[in-house]
């Protein structure tokens, strides 16, 4: 068990001194449907600030706590088309050959690699804790093993890239110092996270787990980056995910910005106050509770962080939908309700579906079900109330 008190450093340059910003009712440590029986449990989580940095960042957990959360597979949907996008935005700025003839190594495979869209590199290498079987296929070498003392070869890769995965590591900063002698001294780290001000403002509910231990700005990313002697040589995006490139620079430093602590505490607060209220505004504001037969559509772990602000919620939700079929017949955390196909909604006998967003709540699930709420239906009233 984690002490959920507890920040001993922080994870993006080092410093001993935090501030204990929130912390949360008992959220799910697994967040995608598993099989009945399976064993698992909730647990709070606590969001520090780093008086640095700015960086917000979760409590400390242990190693094998962190494995154990990717035990029963991760249902994360990557297309094909994201990776493609992801390419299209380097060639804009770096001209259509970049990855022609180049070492590229890629941190953390996931479902879907984005070395199967340079086919024109010399040498694609993956490094992963767990490896799909698949990859082996499309990579010309596999190193499995934690992040923070995997063995790699000194300067040889062009290209190093991190994709939605360096805000799942336990020391991001020990990681970004622990490649750096690999890449070449011309070589492009490439990294893409989360935003935590888009999170803040658009998925409120989804901005703390326990597989994101940190919450990024470009901001302390940078800062984070300088610590590690690299600079941002390009920004791609800077919307929903923070999109970047960074070159070596032995002579780079960190700069902190008193702003960037007070920005992150207040969003902090913000967010939480609002999770805070979930629960109220679903009993006396809504007819979730109210409803003959409950179900829900999206049942991923958005929807699944959700469900945690509302103990009630939880016990009265019968049957949920979704179109993964590797959530078919498995159950949303926390409830009863069993995962099915979304074509037997409409024979299912639900009276009224809480639906993970707008689009599929007008466009799959309208013509399914006649009455529906939406999360970010909720959460406006919430906002505006």
């Amino acid at each position: 068990m984690n002490n959920i008190n507890l920040l001993r450093s922080c994870r993006g340059c080092g410093c001993k001194e935090v501030i204990k910003a929130w912390q949360s009712p008992p959220l799910p440590i697994h967040l995608w449907p598993y099989a009945r029986g399976t064993k698992t449990f909730d647990q709070r989580l606590t969001a520090f600030i780093c008086k640095q940095c700015g960086l917000v960042q979760l409590n400390d957990m242990s190693e094998s706590f962190v494995e154990h959360l990717y035990d029963f597979g991760v249902c994360v949907c990557t297309e094909y088309v994201d990776q493609v996008h992801r390419k299209a935005q380097v060639l804009d700025w770096a001209g259509e050959n970049f990855y022609q003839d180049k070492n590229v190594l890629e941190l953390g495979a996931g479902n879907n690699t984005f070395i199967s869209t340079i086919p024109e590199a010399r040498e694609r290498w993956i490094a992963d804790f767990k490896p799909e079987d698949d990859i082996y296929n499309i990579a010309d070498k596999v190193i499995t093993g934690n992040f923070e003392n995997i063995t790699l070869p000194k300067n040889k890769f062009d290209v190093i890239c991190g994709y939605y995965v360096y805000e799942h590591f336990i020391n991001p900063l020990e990681v970004t110092r622990q490649i750096r002698p690999a890449l070449k001294d011309d070589g492009l780290l490439i990294l893409e996270v989360p935003n935590l001000h888009f999170y803040h403002s658009d998925l409120p509910h989804y901005m703390f787990f326990h597989q994101h231990q940190t919450n990024f700005t470009l901001e302390t990313l940078n800062f984070m980056m300088a610590t590690a002697k690299f600079e941002c040589k390009v920004i791609f995006s800077n919307g929903k995910q923070i999109y970047a490139g960074y070159v070596k620079n032995d002579l780079v430093e960190p700069i902190s910005n008193p702003s960037e602590v007070k920005t992150a505490l207040l969003k902090v607060k913000q967010t939480g106050k609002l999770l805070g209220s979930i629960a109220r505004h679903v009993e006396a504001k809504t007819n979730l509770l109210n409803a003959k037969k409950l179900s829900l559509y999206g049942a991923g772990g958005s929807m699944s962080l959700f469900l945690a602000y509302s103990h009630k919620l939880r016990v009265a939700l019968s049957v949920a939908f979704d179109k993964d079929v590797r959530k078919h017949g498995r159950y949303v955390p926390g409830t009863n309700a069993k995962v099915l196909k979304p074509s037997e909604m409409k024979t299912s006998g639900s009276d009224l579906a809480l639906v993970i967003d707008d689009e599929l709540s007008e466009k799959v699930v309208g013509k399914l079900i006649e009455k529906k709420i939406t999360i970010p239906e909720i959460l406006s009233k919430i906002i505006n109330s």
